[in-house]
């Protein structure tokens, strides 16, 4: 058996040998109809503190006004607190309804959520504040645990957080996380081992491959809670020494929510990453995730210290990585990729993933067409088109990257744009600004 680190959902798993004799579910849970050699992990519902000693809530999503007309309980709101903003339910919660936070001057003093969708306030409907994060001036809001109905009509445990940030006063903006797992533990060998799902989508399903979050660890790792790195659910993960394929038992709204791990019987070969770029700045290449191409369910992080990394057979894509760069005295500025292309694992081989070389690309579109995935550049517009000017850097995979920050500028430095007639001459000229 060949000897290597892999990282799935953001967890370095050392080496280990399973045995389908030495599987043993963890005492407390209920009988699964497993397959003898399956895994079984039998979840159940935790809500979360959203404190440094717990899990955290990494995904955050931006919430606009809400639409239609008032509710009910936005009304009796109004009756009962002043100087209120209205916020969206989470996408695939509108059954919420309006949901609304009071200020008082420049401070957030407590959040407004029809949790029993009676339309009437309740007092434990009015959330004070649950911490404030002095840098970025945001303060969070979280729910005592609810019945939430979801848009699809399921009816699950659940618990949210709401987080105003308040940089600008006059335009406090309103973000939404989920705040709750689904965990469970099982016996490999004399190890125990603990999965835990997070709801990705924001949907109450925390089974979505490549949607949801999940964290795998031996459970000795788990006293680290608020540093367990998390990735997109896979249905096809490393452990230790071996691969497994992940099913899932029932939902969670249903009495039986279980994990089952079976062993991958499929051949595997290598991938190793490498980054391209000048000989006098030194390159960190980071959390670079790859998705199965005729399996989309399948998600990998690839270690970042391991220089090659033993994969299952098939085509993968480039998602997303990190890449630090600086001087051998500091690595000070940073930046992501994504969009990447393609690469093919075979059997018993090494293929290699070369990024970086990277090449910076200037297109011009009309502003009505900036938003449409098919729009193309263009060299020339009809007198009076709203131009809209875009930069690209790309890699020699084709990976797009984003703004580069520094640790001691984190502003952009904007490009020159000249514009020149059809004899290049030149007939304007300026920086472009971010925003």
């Amino acid at each position: 058996m060949q000897q290597r680190t892999v990282r799935w959902c953001g967890a370095f798993v050392g080496a280990l040998v399973a045995s389908a004799a030495l599987l043993v579910p963890c005492s407390g849970c209920a009988e699964a109809e497993a397959g003898p050699e399956e895994i079984v992990f039998d979840l159940n519902y935790r809500g979360l503190s959203g404190g440094d000693d717990d899990i955290r809530c990494r995904h955050h999503y931006g919430s606009g006004p809400p639409q239609g007309d008032p509710t009910a309980f936005y009304r009796a709101v109004e009756e009962a607190a002043e100087n209120l903003h209205s916020v969206r339910a989470p996408w695939k919660m509108q059954t919420l309804g309006w949901v609304a936070f009071e200020m008082q001057g420049a401070e957030p003093v407590a959040a407004y959520l029809d949790m029993n969708r009676d339309g009437a306030l309740d007092p434990e409907e009015r959330i004070g504040p649950s911490d404030y994060h002095e840098m970025q001036k945001r303060f969070s809001f979280t729910t005592p645990d609810f019945e939430a109905v979801t848009d699809d009509g399921l009816v699950v445990p659940y618990r949210l957080q709401l987080q105003v940030g308040t940089w600008n006063p006059d335009h406090p903006q309103a973000m939404w996380g989920s705040l709750c797992v689904w965990e469970g533990e099982a016996k490999v060998g004399r190890k125990a081992w603990s999965l835990l799902l997070l709801d990705g989508g924001m949907d109450g399903r925390f089974s979505e491959f490549g949607t949801d979050r999940v964290v795998l660890v031996p459970s000795r790792e788990m006293k680290r809670k608020g540093h367990l790195p998390q990735d997109p659910l896979s249905s096809l993960v490393p452990m230790g020494d071996d691969y497994y394929s992940v099913r899932f038992e029932g939902e969670a709204d249903q009495e039986t929510f279980r994990a089952l791990l079976s062993p991958y019987r499929g051949e595997t070969g290598r991938i190793r990453a490498a980054f391209a770029g000048a000989k006098e700045v030194k390159v960190e290449l980071s959390d670079l995730r790859i998705q199965g191409v005729s399996d989309p369910t399948v998600h990998f992080s690839l270690p970042a210290k391991t220089k090659e990394t033993v994969l299952p057979t098939g085509r993968y894509k480039i998602q997303s990585g990190f890449l630090s760069f600086g001087t051998e005295r500091a690595m000070g500025s940073h930046t992501r990729f994504s969009d990447g292309g393609e690469v093919v694992v075979t059997a018993g081989e090494t293929c290699d993933l070369n990024l970086g070389k990277l090449r910076v690309e200037v297109k011009a579109r009309d502003e009505n067409k900036r938003y449409q995935r098919d729009a193309k550049g263009q060299t020339t517009f009809k007198k009076g088109t709203t131009v809209h000017i875009a930069q690209e850097t790309r890699g020699i995979a084709g990976e797009l990257y984003g703004r580069i920050y520094s640790a001691s500028d984190r502003t952009n430095t904007g490009p020159q744009v000249r514009i020149l007639n059809a004899k290049g001459k030149q007939v304007e000229s300026g920086n472009m600004e971010y925003g």
